[in-house]
């Protein structure tokens, strides 16, 4: 029991830090979203190769001296009982294979933005992986973002580093590049690629990786299509590419019978309020 408790101490905590510095003053927004993809890709890691509903909540309150409060609540469902050659154990339809739960702080600093927070991980089925059981763990995170002006194509490079302190005590870092096209009022469409490393530790928790190697893990793009129908909603659309660099690491996975090379896509619907 006291160990099940300990899971939640660094959300908790969170959750009351940030509560010390909201600006009461301002309003809070709440966005509701939905997507339906055709498969599901974690870190590279195929862990559902057929169709899934992901969901999320997020709750931004804002906060003094420009920053904000990001909590956030995500889950993956699986449509079917069959995940294909993927992670995910099998029979599972209609039932949440993932859920997590966000807490972050992000700070405003001229054209940039420095984040920081925990993230709580839960796999509701992780004792019937077929490759090791997984359950529940958290990491904490610190990531940061830069708008290049438009002589520079108005990119924004961004670098995140992930630290499990829980069930893994590993890290994962992810350097990003990422524009958006068009009117962000109105038809837009984002694009961002990224690559990643991961230590030997992740390297187990994430693919079962039999030795404690460190290397380049998911390269990942995507283009996100963006729609408001209507003052409140807008409809989006994507497609995503994935593959895992490191030889070894790439190698491991198709030893497993996933194929760590992975084109999918979705459609989606967000609220805001």
């Amino acid at each position: 029991m006291l160990h099940s408790l300990e899971r939640f101490v660094a959300p908790c905590a969170a959750l009351f830090l940030v509560s010390c510095v909201a600006d009461r003053t301002a309003p809070t927004t709440v966005t509701v979203g939905a997507d339906l993809a055709s498969a599901y890709v974690h870190r590279g890691m195929v862990q559902n190769e057929n169709e899934v509903l992901q969901v999320e909540g997020i709750v931004k309150i804002p906060a003094k001296r420009d920053g904000t409060l990001r909590l956030r609540t995500w889950g993956n469902m699986d449509l079917g009982n069959d995940t294909g050659d993927a992670w995910f154990p099998d029979g599972n339809a209609g039932s949440f294979s993932q859920i997590d739960i966000n807490a972050f702080y992000d700070q405003a600093v001229g054209n940039g933005t420095i984040s920081a927070g925990v993230v709580n991980y839960n796999l509701p089925n992780g004792i019937e992986f077929p490759f090791g059981e997984r359950g529940a763990t958290n990491e904490v995170v610190l990531a940061g973002a830069y708008a290049l002006p438009d002589s520079l194509l108005a990119l924004v490079p961004s670098l995140s580093v992930h630290y499990d302190f829980d069930e893994v005590d590993g890290f994962y870092v992810r350097a990003g590049l990422a524009r958006t096209f068009g009117d962000p009022t109105g038809f837009s469409v984002d694009a961002d690629v990224g690559l990643a490393w991961m230590d030997g530790e992740q390297a187990f928790w994430l693919y079962a990786f039999p030795e404690d190697e460190s290397g380049l893990a998911d390269l990942t793009a995507r283009l996100t299509a963006r729609y408001p129908i209507i003052e409140g909603t807008t409809l989006s659309a994507f497609i995503a590419y994935s593959t895992v660099i490191d030889d070894d690491y790439s190698d491991w996975i198709e030893s497993l019978g996933i194929d760590p090379d992975q084109a999918y896509g979705g459609i989606g619907v967000r609220w805001f309020f």
